[in-house]
């Protein structure tokens, strides 16, 4: 680093040490990060504040924060073996899509002002072999690569961003306000005092917004303590849609051949529940995309997931049935035989 360059990151080091002690302690780098990017939770910024702090001082001097923006190549890389497991959640085996690659990006806020969505889809044009639409494992890294370089940053700051997130973010669908549902003082003949409106006035004031937590909360779909062991689930899954994925008549048959529908779980909410989670272009659902349907299902019929689970083990595969011949009276009624077969 020249001496301009230096002096120049020297005085931004002074800006942000607000006591002029010398030293950033862990909130003045805290205001730096999230100045960057606001969504930066404390926890992941904790843990980079020890990897900055070389000496374990509990405050960062200015040759410990040159260090870390400049060290050399071969140092400014963590372990892949985390990142490796993020990249298989959001695309698995088969690489990713440039849609599933922004899905990751976003999911593990990477984005801020430096680093927006537009880049995203220049990083992966640059890394997807030609005719192809799919990156694997060794194009991914390099476009880790890219998004640190865009960032100004290491390499193993992406990492870290990238191993704090769990892997992909599910979310529903929030519904929009509707005055005529939300805003009940504007109720009119018996609906205005139907006790099944709620009270009425101004108590109304803050349903609409209740109504809106109601459903969030319950398009929220995520692991939970009620899971058992899918390895089971995983066999018939395979049992019905072999490795090319389930279409919608084919999960249809496993909702129906696991005795799932029910009054509060009927037809027309399982194409519901498969349209959720496929691909906006997709006719088929994997099994990541099958074990979110398991739960929704739960979800909808007011039980844990390890029910549905234990539910579709029971069956242990596709119900074969055999189409049965209608009743035909001069074959089946012997009465109206004729002949050498009378009698018979």
């Amino acid at each position: 680093m020249d001496a301009a360059k230096r002096a120049e990151f020297k005085r931004r080091f002074d800006k942000l040490d607000t006591n002029g002690d010398g030293q950033l302690d862990f909130i003045e780098l805290c205001r730096l990060l999230k100045r960057g990017n606001p969504n930066m939770r404390d926890a992941d910024i904790s843990k980079l504040f020890k990897v900055v702090d070389g000496d374990g001082s509990g405050t960062v001097d200015f040759e410990e924060f040159i260090n870390y923006l400049y060290q050399p190549k071969d140092q400014a890389e963590g372990d892949w073996a985390a990142v490796q497991d993020r990249f298989d959640a959001f695309g698995g085996k088969d690489g990713l899509d440039g849609k599933e690659f922004m899905k990751f990006a976003q999911d593990s806020n990477l984005f801020d002002r430096k680093f927006k969505k537009t880049d995203i889809d220049i990083v992966f044009a640059k890394v997807v072999t030609k005719g192809t639409r799919k990156i694997n494992w060794g194009q991914f890294q390099s476009g880790i690569r890219l998004i640190a370089e865009k960032k100004e940053c290491t390499v193993q700051v992406v990492q870290e961003a990238i191993e704090a997130t769990s892997g992909p973010k599910l979310s529903g669908t929030k519904a929009e306000a509707n005055r005529f549902h939300d805003d009940k003082a504007s109720y009119t003949g018996s609906h205005t005092f139907n006790e099944k409106h709620g009270t009425d006035g101004a108590a109304h004031a803050v349903s609409g917004s209740a109504r809106h937590e109601r459903l969030a909360a319950s398009a929220q779909v995520q692991e939970g303590s009620d899971e058992i062991d899918w390895g089971a689930v995983q066999d018939v899954y395979i049992a019905f849609a072999g490795t090319n994925g389930l279409d919608n008549a084919e999960f249809k048959k496993v909702c129906e051949d696991c005795g799932l529908f029910d009054k509060s779980f009927a037809v027309v909410d399982c194409d519901l529940i498969f349209s959720s989670v496929k691909g906006r272009t997709a006719r088929k659902i994997e099994y990541e995309e099958f074990k979110n349907t398991v739960r929704k299902i739960a979800k909808r019929k007011g039980c844990e997931t390890q029910e549905i689970q234990k539910q579709i083990c029971k069956t242990g595969g596709p119900i074969h049935k055999g189409t049965e011949a209608g009743f035909n009276r001069f074959h089946d009624d012997k009465t109206s035989y004729t002949g050498t077969h009378s009698g018979k």
